[in-house]
């Protein structure tokens, strides 16, 4: 069996995957995702010989509301129900329908960067307001500041990191050759 949704999905963009269900064949069960979070979205799997295709279109997608779901992957047939997987999916903003200004960047890039402007004493007063563990920025210790900047430079680093290499340092192969 062949289970696995990536991480995210974009809205107003097509979404295509293709599902190798050998106890469940498309000829005899329906493969359903369910989504629910800042929305409610169904989605049926179309039969494609003894596979299911998940084929989600841009227009049908276009108007999703960007933010994290919880999801479920069930077959049906008849009366019968299994679920398959369940998990967390991040429904990514439609590009095209960005009017306002948009910040790209991360919940670690924010806070980092928040940080770094206290330190250099540039921060606007919503950047000295800013809370970590319900205390504002501006009136942390410099050594706590120091010590959360490592922190979030490491997050940032190792966001970085998955999406260069597709994982992060932990899971890296290292490769030795003993003489």
């Amino acid at each position: 069996m062949s289970i696995s949704l990536p991480p995210s999905i974009t809205a107003g963009v097509t979404f295509s995957h293709v599902f190798t269900l050998t106890a469940y064949p498309a000829q005899d069960w329906v493969l359903k995702l369910l989504l629910r979070g800042p929305q409610v979205i169904n989605l049926q799997a179309e039969p494609q010989n003894n596979q299911h295709h998940l084929l989600i279109s841009a227009s049908t997608s276009k108007d999703w509301q960007p933010g994290h779901y919880q999801y479920w992957l069930r077959v049906y047939r008849g009366v019968e129900i299994h679920e398959l997987d369940a998990g967390r999916i991040k429904v990514q903003a439609n590009a095209d329908q960005l009017t306002n200004a948009y910040d790209a960047r991360s919940h670690e890039e924010i806070v980092l960067d928040n940080i770094n402007a206290v330190l250099e004493d540039t921060a606007t007063i919503r950047q000295k307001r800013y809370r970590i563990n319900n205390r504002e920025l501006d009136r942390l210790p410099i050594e706590e500041l120091l010590k959360l900047k490592s922190k979030y430079e490491w997050l940032v680093e190792q966001k970085r990191r998955v999406k260069k290499h597709g994982t992060s340092l932990h899971l890296r192969s290292i490769k030795w050759r003993f003489q």
